[in-house]
């Protein structure tokens, strides 16, 4: 607020809005679903997640661990999203309107490239949806809640196809 002379909510920071919204988001998380259990057969994202693998002992995971480090790791992707959709999208957005997404997707894939090329591939895609869709409705935090939901599925998926039980 202080730095940039400009209110949080001029980048995103914001609720209000996203409700109407809302139904895009959960239509993505949908459609994302059995993207996320087909890949998540896939040996490069076996190898890649969970993104916890110190979770798991032997053939077990720890539920509590689990909850507790996806609560955490929520966290990671709010301070993503502010990042990239928020300060990236939004500052440039101000003179550039939609011609912003390229440059903060072509900075925001950059992050994926340790990632399996399927994901840095969708990286770009999805970019580009959740930069457009928090232009739209002047916010990042539905973009954080999908982009959560779908890394907890993809955890969730490695785990069932590696057979690993619960403890």
């Amino acid at each position: 607020r202080f730095k940039l002379r400009q209110p949080p909510r001029e980048y995103g920071y914001r609720l209000r809005g996203g409700t109407r919204v809302r139904w895009i988001y959960v239509g993505l998380f949908v459609v994302m679903v059995p993207l996320v259990i087909w890949a998540s057969s896939l040996p490069d994202f076996q190898a890649s997640y969970p993104q916890a693998r110190g979770l798991i002992t032997g053939n077990e995971v720890s539920l509590r661990l689990f909850v507790l480090y996806h609560a955490a790791y929520f966290m990671v992707f709010v301070s993503g999203e502010s990042f990239w959709r928020g300060y990236m999208t939004f500052g440039l957005g101000r003179d550039l309107d939609i011609a912003a997404l390229p440059w903060m997707v072509m900075m925001y894939s950059i992050g994926h490239y340790e990632k399996p090329i399927l994901e840095v591939n969708g990286a770009i895609i999805a970019g580009f949806v959740l930069g457009y869709l928090a232009l739209r409705h002047r916010s990042f935090f539905l973009g954080a809640l999908l982009h959560w939901g779908v890394a907890l599925t993809m955890d969730l998926a490695v785990l069932y196809q590696r057979g690993l039980t619960w403890h």
